[in-house]
């Protein structure tokens, strides 16, 4: 079916497709219509989704003609393009599905590939129709399902959108299209006159869909349908910045996290983040309480909750013991779990500036295997390392000088260390970084390291940083 240059997406029928997708990377910034989609899948943890977006683009060298993707609650599954022609899966728990249905994959490649090529008309009609001959154009179609799996309701919805904005929507209530630009109208106008297509796109979509979509939440019940318990923690930028509740690594997506007072949820002084995903397809989300007006001692009345499907609610309070911040305090964990352990030294104009200096800071890091110093606004630094030996092979401890400042004038007077050794555990590695010049008076640091076999010893180490 054509109307004045405007073709149907491909001819499809129950005999020969599961549920019409639209596909796509999610690619041309934030389109209205996926705004709107990202609207229609917050709320309850129980609503499941099958989504399709197809993406046709014109004049962009660097990217594909056609993209299509398929996605389940937020999880690609499958993957088609204009370059390999081929649709191919993105879960392992598609190869069950392909050995059940052996010709399943042959079906959707031919299904993409009608895609590809209507596409690439209808892109063409609409840019006449914008009256446009060049350029970078896109080209999207939305479509899919949900179902609420407590209560069996669901939801539908087929969109199509041009260069980021909406063009065509599917009204699948009054089984007519909307047109929120003109350039529409005249499809709209032809498309409401065909009711038996019309109600084969309501059927497909609030029967078809959602058969599929149970049958892939039940292929991929162990991935879909799992549950990954958030970690909670408490951040802080400054001693003026707002609180921010960040809970991270769960799953599903649907998680709901307020903060309340004396057991209230609050609705002011709180600014909500949106779920974002992680790279290995969990989630994260953020919300600020803002504490300007609120004096510490009250601090006690306030919690941060997160809820998920299948776990109990985790409360956090608003301790400021468990606050992790940029300005010298660490959370719950008290900075366990770096890889490197920093030490920050104040600036030596700030701080170090009568005499007599003060005493030297000592340091005891167990299982010691990079250390990072960073000491701001040094213009020369001259390090001597003496009395070092260790226990392990030689030579395993390396010494690096950074500096930032530029041009670098970070200079060191110190000798390679000589060490011998009988073990060979990762090597130590001494960062000193600086980054500006007055010139700071002497700093002396006796610093001891300890680390139990197999790792370096470290004994009777003693550096003396002399800034000038």
């Amino acid at each position: 079916m054509s109307f004045q240059g405007w073709p149907w997406p491909p001819q499809a029928t129950p005999q020969n497709r599961h549920c019409r997708r639209p596909s796509s990377t999610l690619s041309m910034g934030a389109l209205g219509l996926l705004l709107l989609l990202g609207l229609l899948s917050g709320g309850s943890a129980v609503i499941h989704s099958l989504r399709y977006f197809d993406t046709g683009s014109s004049g962009l060298s660097s990217f594909p003609e056609f993209v299509s993707v398929g996605m389940v609650d937020e999880v690609q599954f499958v993957h088609y393009d204009s370059v390999s022609e081929r649709a191919v899966p993105k879960q392992a728990w598609m190869d069950q599905l392909t050995r059940d249905r052996p010709n399943y994959w042959d079906t959707e490649t031919r299904i993409y590939q009608g895609d590809q090529q209507v596409f690439k008309v209808n892109i063409e009609i609409v840019k006449k129709r914008f009256n446009q001959t060049g350029g970078a154009h896109v080209f999207q179609m939305m479509s899919g399902c949900e179902w609420n799996d407590e209560d069996d309701t669901t939801d539908d919805y087929h969109q199509y959108a041009y260069d980021g904005e909406d063009f065509l929507a599917f009204d699948l209530k009054t089984l007519t299209w909307v047109a929120p630009v003109r350039q529409a109208v005249s499809t709209k106008l032809r498309w409401d006159q065909d009711r038996a297509m019309n109600q084969y796109w309501k059927n497909n979509y609030t029967m078809e869909c959602v058969d599929w979509l149970k049958k892939y939440l039940a292929y991929g019940k162990s991935t879909l349908q799992r549950t990954e318990r958030p970690r909670v923690s408490l951040l802080q930028r400054s001693p003026s910045s707002p609180v921010v509740c960040h809970a991270t690594g769960f799953y599903p997506d649907r998680v709901v996290v307020f903060w309340r007072r004396d057991g209230q949820e609050l609705h002011e002084q709180v600014d909500p983040g949106e779920v974002l995903p992680n790279h290995d397809g969990t989630f994260q989300v953020s919300v600020d309480l803002d504490l300007t007006a609120v004096p510490q001692e009250d601090w006690g009345r306030y919690e941060c909750v997160v809820q998920l499907k299948g776990i109990e609610d985790i409360p956090t309070p608003l301790d400021p013991a468990l606050i992790r911040t940029n300005w010298g305090k660490t959370g719950r964990d008290g900075g366990r779990g770096h890889t490197s352990p920093h030490l920050t030294l104040p600036p030596p104009h700030l701080h170090l500036t009568s005499p007599p200096p003060p005493p030297p800071p000592h340091l005891t890091l167990p299982h010691l295997h990079h250390l990072h110093l960073t000491l701001p606004h040094l213009h020369h630094l001259h390090l001597t390392s003496p009395h070092l030996t260790s226990t392990s092979p030689p030579p395993h401890l390396h010494l690096h000088l950074t500096s930032t400042s530029p041009p670098p004038h970070l200079t060191s007077t110190s000798p390679p260390p000589h060490l011998t050794s009988t073990l060979p555990p990762p090597p130590p590695h001494l960062h000193l970084t600086s980054t500006s010049p007055p010139p700071p008076p002497h700093l002396h640091l006796h610093l001891h390291l300890t680390s139990p076999p197999p790792l370096l010893h470290l004994l009777g180490a003693l550096l003396l940083i002399s800034c000038s």
